[in-house]
């Protein structure tokens, strides 16, 4: 079947009736919905459905910075177009400056929120809202774009870049700076993720080009970059005052002092009667961290590599019975040869050979699956022997899977 689209499952959410009726009230501005019963692996995909059918900029603010962090992460695969607003970080000691890059970022964002027209879908925390920020319009009023081909004189940009309180050096390494060699102007804007190198022809602007700071070197070519004249400093406003009254505010585990037209929570939050319709829990299915897969794929390649090399021994595959409880695996251990719990059978022959084929698969879930079923019936391990079980060599078996596939097919004695 042909993998679902991210869209897909977004769309098949919201037609369902419980998220569609709380859709519609969000559409006809009935304030406040809440959403209960959310876990909080699946508050990013919530938020994603909701912001996929609101045509509005949303705000989203969670109760802390670990928790706005994995929202965010998770929310990337939903909506990769989220914005990530980092909290202020102010000075630890005397002498000691916050982070630049959190200032640029901030600043970036409220340049992009306050430019519009959106709609954005922006990720920040509930402490964040009354922490400094330019005073609203501030950064609009001192932003200047730079065009390629565009004309603008060199000396009155020089000029500009000065008034401004940008430092000029012989070579620009950090925000804030701007170096002149003959023609070429390199800047360093206090909101940028890298500076720029401008090449002028008389007073036309011919190359535009982001450069890398180490290596000094050009990264790529742009069509235009934002130039804000104005110090990082100018914090005379809060982040609220770029939240105007049609933008929406999403509150994650909100407090009883909210005032954010969506919420969403783990716990009951609505009135009247408690009530799961609509909800997402857990569920167990196809979970798994990515460090499992990677060491279940190690010790699979190791047993492949195993088997490959009974079969150039001309390895002859046996059964194994021996007296296991019910959901119990039995580890790994040798068998001599002419012990008479070994026997050797057509039909477990064939039932061992269609798991090790099994495990040769191209296709990870095929591989567990036939694993498994080959680890189950009577069959509780695949001996080898480099000619026959009667030359007297020992035979490695082959246990169960895991503890979880012993108990869906139980061994047998």
């Amino acid at each position: 079947m042909e993998k679902l689209r991210s869209t897909e499952l977004l769309e098949i959410v919201a037609k369902s009736e419980p998220i569609a009726r709380k859709l519609r009230a969000l559409e006809q501005a009935k304030w406040p919905v809440s959403f209960s019963h959310v876990i909080q692996p699946a508050q990013a995909f919530l938020v994603a459905t909701i912001a996929r059918k609101i045509d509005k900029t949303i705000w989203v603010f969670c109760p802390s910075v670990h928790s706005q962090e994995l929202l965010y992460e998770s929310l990337l695969n939903w909506h990769p177009n989220a914005l990530f607003l980092p909290e202020a970080e102010f000075a630890a000691g005397e002498n000691v400056l916050p982070d630049p890059e959190i200032a640029a970022e901030r600043l970036a964002l409220l340049m992009q929120v306050e430019r519009g027209p959106g709609p954005l879908l922006i990720i920040a925390t509930r402490a964040s809202l009354d922490q400094a920020a330019p005073k609203r319009g501030a950064l609009q009023s001192a932003l200047v774009q730079l065009r390629r081909g565009a004309t603008r004189k060199m000396e009155h940009l020089l000029e500009q870049l000065a008034t401004a309180g940008y430092e000029r050096v012989t070579q620009v390494m950090t925000r804030g700076q701007f170096a002149v060699r003959g023609g070429i102007v390199d800047l360093y804007s206090w909101q940028a993720p890298l500076p720029v190198r401008l090449e002028f022809s008389g007073d036309q602007i011919e190359s535009l080009r982001e450069f890398d700071i180490d290596t000094q070197t050009s990264v790529r070519d742009l069509r235009s970059a934002d130039l804000l004249l104005g110090t990082a400093d100018d914090q005379y406003g809060v982040v609220r005052d770029y939240l105007p009254s049609n933008h929406l505010k999403i509150d994650i585990e909100p407090d009883e002092n909210s005032d954010a037209q969506i919420r969403i929570s783990e716990n009951w939050i609505e009135v009247g009667p408690e009530d799961f319709n609509g909800a997402f829990q857990d569920c167990e299915i196809g979970e798994f961290a990515i460090g499992d897969l990677l060491l279940i794929e190690a010790k699979r390649a190791q047993f492949v590599a195993r088997l490959q090399e009974w079969r150039t021994n001309e390895a002859r595959i046996v059964n194994a019975r021996m007296p296991v409880s019910r959901g119990t695996t039995m580890p790994s251990c040798a068998v001599k040869g002419s012990s008479p719990s070994v026997r050797h059978t057509d039909r477990n022959e064939q039932i061992a050979s269609t798991g090790m084929t099994g495990m040769t698969a191209q296709r990870p879930w095929r591989r567990s699956a036939a694993g498994a079923a080959a680890a189950s019936s009577q069959v509780l391990g695949i001996g080898s022997s480099a000619r026959s079980m009667r030359s007297g060599r020992y035979a490695a078996t082959w246990p169960a899977a895991s503890v979880a596939s012993a108990q869906r097919w139980p061994c047998h004695s």
